[in-house]
């Protein structure tokens, strides 16, 4: 026996699937990855091949049910979805790195955060203080500054207050700095959305099916 479903069953039916596709679009990761430069480096930085000019990379991700659409967010990067590695050479710094005073909160590091205005990426912290890393088996303690638009001391966006990085090796009070191009920074783009258009693609070509 044929079942014929009523036009009106169909359209429900391909609504709750959409809906559905939304639903589970909701829940993507979104990412980004921003480039950069070093402008400056101390002749005795104990990291060899590092130059003026040498480049930086910052990436994010984050879950996208985390940022308003519309406004401003200001998203804490504390671990999976939501994290951050900044890479100068072959040094790496993510959220772990994080030191968190357990008997004092109040010396405890800031968690690096990342600032979004209408879904779009604006500002980016990372505050850090004496973090451990071992280079040609010399074991050295960094302190490491990545900031765009944001009070370094208070973590609070500030918006407009320019962009920085810098990393000071604390055995030697040498370092290096530089900036993040974020004039010509890719705009982020949320899982959510490819999935999303993966939905209406396969949703179009349902419906065509049904029409010839």
């Amino acid at each position: 026996m044929k079942i014929v479903k009523s036009k009106s069953a169909k359209m429900f039916a391909v609504s709750a699937a959409f809906l559905g596709m939304v639903s589970a679009a909701s829940v993507q990761a979104g990412s980004v990855s921003l480039g950069g430069h070093i402008d400056w480096i101390d002749v005795s930085f104990p990291v060899a091949g590092l130059t003026s000019g040498s480049p930086v990379s910052l990436d994010l991700f984050w879950d996208d049910a985390a940022i308003n659409a519309i406004g401003g967010t200001d998203l804490e990067i504390n671990g999976a979805p939501n994290s951050m590695l900044f890479t100068v050479g072959p040094i790496h710094f993510s959220e772990a790195d994080r030191y968190i005073d357990l008997d004092d909160p109040s010396f405890s590091d800031l968690s690096p955060r990342a600032h979004f205005t209408d879904g779009i990426l604006d500002g980016v912290l990372m505050n850090f203080f004496l973090v451990p890393a071992e280079f040609d088996g010399v074991v050295s303690e960094w302190s490491p500054i990545v900031t765009w638009n944001y009070d370094v001391n208070e973590g609070i966006f500030r918006g407009n207050s320019g962009n920085y990085f810098e990393i000071i090796d604390e055995n030697t009070f040498t370092f290096v700095e530089g900036e993040f191009d974020v004039a010509s920074a890719p705009v982020p783009v949320p899982g959510a959305f490819w999935l999303l258009g993966s939905a209406l693609i396969g949703l179009a070509a349902r419906l065509r099916g049904r029409r010839s």
